[in-house]
């Protein structure tokens, strides 16, 4: 414990040391002292993306701001920086934009824990209602077990994207053909975009926009590291 109280202690002065040295406008120097930090943070991760997006480096900014917004989904300064890289989501069908709204409105743990919660709660309620024989309970206990199902959607919506290859384009990168420096260059990946990598060849990625596909030899990194 002791030891523990040691590092947070000198976290905590890295950090403020870093914040500092941002706020002086000298982001090269708050960046290396934000990488210093080993914090699977949200706001750390942010302020690391705020450093790289001022060098000028927006492949890696995006890149900490997705890893921010996969841990606080809700914080509209993350949504903010991600829409000025990427551009503003836009969805035809105005349901499918609630279901996305919806979906990201609570991370993995939020969503997790408050369907253990409800569960729990319908749980006790509907054993309390076998030992009472209350028909106030047994309603009451359905409908929290039916209100926790509610986040089922959100739970297997992260954990789908956690185990998605999601990567951003780091710098700019041709796409080929295939495989191989011998393939021919079809199309050309810009930095700040993100995709997925549908498959792999020997340090080859097959990396897809939406739009454009191609393979890669370098270029890229993912969200959550493999």
């Amino acid at each position: 414990m002791f030891f523990l109280n040691i590092i947070i202690l000198m976290n905590d002065d890295i950090l403020k040391n870093a914040n500092n040295l941002y706020r002086e406008g000298k982001y090269e120097e708050a960046l290396n002292e934000y990488l210093k930090i080993e914090k699977r943070n949200p706001y750390l991760y942010y302020n690391i993306g705020n450093s790289y997006y001022r060098l000028g480096k927006k492949g890696l900014a995006l890149l900490y701001y997705k890893k921010a917004f996969y841990l606080n989904p809700r914080d509209r300064d993350i949504r903010n920086n991600i829409e000025i890289i990427e551009g503003k989501r836009r969805f035809e069908n105005p349901i499918a934009g609630f279901f996305y709204s919806f979906l990201t409105s609570f991370s993995l743990n939020e969503a997790f824990l408050i369907f253990i919660l409800l569960y729990g709660i319908g749980c006790i309620l509907l054993t309390i209602f076998f030992i009472k024989r209350l028909q106030s309970l047994l309603i009451t206990s359905i409908l929290f077990i039916i209100l926790s199902f509610v986040f089922i959607p959100n739970i297997l919506y992260w954990i789908t994207r956690i185990n998605s290859n999601e990567c951003v384009i780091i710098e700019n990168t041709s796409g080929r053909s295939g495989p191989g420096e011998n393939f021919q260059e079809i199309v050309e990946f810009q930095e700040g975009l993100s995709g997925k990598v549908l498959k792999r060849d020997d340090g080859w990625y097959l990396f897809s926009s939406g739009e454009e596909i191609g393979w890669i030899n370098g270029g890229l990194k993912f969200i959550i590291e493999k």
